[in-house]
């Protein structure tokens, strides 16, 4: 079958459910808490219900739904509902915000497939303690929902593993942000806990520059976002920075300079924010605010803010001394760049690339498996019955995987699993719509939906 089931047997899950040679057991999944932090899940899809129709779903804390005096212990944010509450339909919350992200999810890792007997999990006989995320929360949200499912865990005297299919792409990408440090703290020195998360899907996107400048020269990447502000982080250890100016400048559309701010060394602005300006004939350009700090690890952040006095210029990174830093930002130009024979500094452009584009924080932790996505399958019938092909042969790795290392040079991804092009638990309230308006993404039972990333990979490791 070129269904989700692929993925069962392209990852050896069916023998690990049997328990087939050389293991001696089975494995279901079966005493064990598949612990999730993502959009959300729908309680309602029969795949998380058991054989007698009661919620698999040991507890649900929804980060975004008012508190009501129903906040979980130890918090005093969101709601939290009990399998007793969604057996008795008490539960008010839906997987609709990011159109059933973490529903898709929840089935890849747990779901059973009760729903029609097809895509079933690699973990069907796991409980289940969900939590949906608030994306648009300062709070360290995901630290809190770690912190939440290993306590349940550890209540119900079960191991756990907890799968996080979100990310940030921009950070320090290393690891050592307060809010991984956090989780760290729940992992190291724990038996029977595990943390899994997903790479990211920007292996083809160039958002990332590694500028490593020599005594003498002076190099410079570009950023345009067609806006009159901007926002640009750059990255380094300090051993590594402490040695390096900078510099903001501007250039019009047509490559033309129009002036920069004075070099300033990696001190000027740490621990405070200065303001510079942006001059072109004594006219103010822009105004140029930076910032700097060092965390507990050693690593250096400037942070800098542009403010200009027009839209659509091109924003001129500049870099000289010695020594070198990484920096992630989509607004890197790339493309339709003039040549060293038009403009001779051309020679000094730092092009960025898509090495280093894995999610940044925890999935950059040694503590945490992250995982990267190769193509489960090539071809699929939707729920028209209509054969649809994809074009990409089964196992090759997706070009939209993320790609490490880490920005101080750790192997990541640490694995990688068949998650592009499979089908998953799909939100009930959506499928209809779906179904007359999408065919192509819902599988021939109805009841489920397609989808690929490094999130779908993600929860086949957890």
């Amino acid at each position: 079958q070129v269904l989700n089931d692929t993925m069962l047997r392209r990852s050896r899950i069916l023998g690990a459910h049997s328990g087939s040679s050389p293991l001696s057991q089975a494995f279901t999944g079966s005493g064990v808490i598949f612990g999730m932090i993502d959009s959300g899940i729908d309680f309602n899809h029969p795949d998380f219900k058991d054989s007698a129709g009661n919620s698999r779903i040991l507890y649900l804390w929804d980060q975004n739904a008012p508190s009501a005096g129903f906040a979980p212990a130890a918090y005093n944010y969101g709601r939290e509902w009990t399998s007793t509450d969604i057996n008795s339909n008490l539960c008010t919350h839906n997987d609709l915000a990011l159109y059933g992200h973490g529903t898709h999810v929840a089935g890849i890792g747990a779901g059973n497939g009760l729903a029609t007997g097809h895509h079933k999990g690699v973990a069907p006989d796991a409980d289940i303690v969900a939590v949906a995320l608030n994306f648009d929360s300062n709070r360290p949200m995901i630290s809190d929902g770690v912190h939440y499912i290993f306590d349940k865990a550890l209540q119900l005297g079960k191991p756990c593993v907890i799968n996080i299919s979100v990310g940030d792409y921009y950070g320090s990408h290393d690891g050592t942000d307060l809010e991984t440090k956090l989780i760290e703290n729940e992992l190291i020195g724990s038996s029977g806990r595990a943390l899994v998360g997903a790479a990211g899907n920007a292996g083809s996107i160039r958002y990332h520059t590694k500028t490593q400048v020599q005594q003498g020269d002076t190099l410079f990447t570009w950023l345009r976002n067609g806006g009159s502000q901007l926002y640009h982080w750059l990255y380094g250890d300090t051993n590594q920075v402490k040695n390096l100016r900078f510099s903001i400048g501007a250039n019009r559309s047509n490559f033309s300079d129009l002036g920069r701010t004075v070099f300033r060394p990696y001190t000027y602005a740490l621990n405070s924010v200065k303001t510079d300006t942006i001059r072109n004939n004594g006219n103010r350009i822009a105004l140029v605010r930076t910032a700097g700090a060092i965390n507990p690890s050693g690593v250096y952040e400037l942070a800098v803010q542009i403010i200009g006095d027009t839209s659509n210029l091109l924003w001129r990174m500049e870099t000289a001394g010695q020594g070198l830093h990484h920096a992630w930002n989509f607004s890197f130009v790339s493309s339709n760049l003039p040549t060293s024979g038009q403009i001779p500094s051309m020679s000094r452009y730092v092009k960025p690339d898509t090495l280093y584009s894995m999610v940044s924080g925890f999935q950059c932790s040694d503590e945490v498996i992250t995982v990267s996505n190769y193509q489960n399958c090539r071809q699929y019938y939707d729920v028209k019955d209509s054969l649809r092909d994809i074009g990409i042969p089964a196992g090759n790795i997706s070009s939209g995987s993320s790609l490490g290392p880490t920005r101080d040079e750790r192997q990541k991804p640490d694995v990688s699993a068949s998650g592009q092009i499979i089908f998953s638990a799909g939100v009930l309230s959506m499928l209809p719509g779906m179904i007359s308006n999408s065919p192509k993404d819902v599988a021939q039972d109805s009841m489920h939906v397609i989808g690929g990333g490094t999130s779908a990979a993600s929860p086949i490791v957890s």
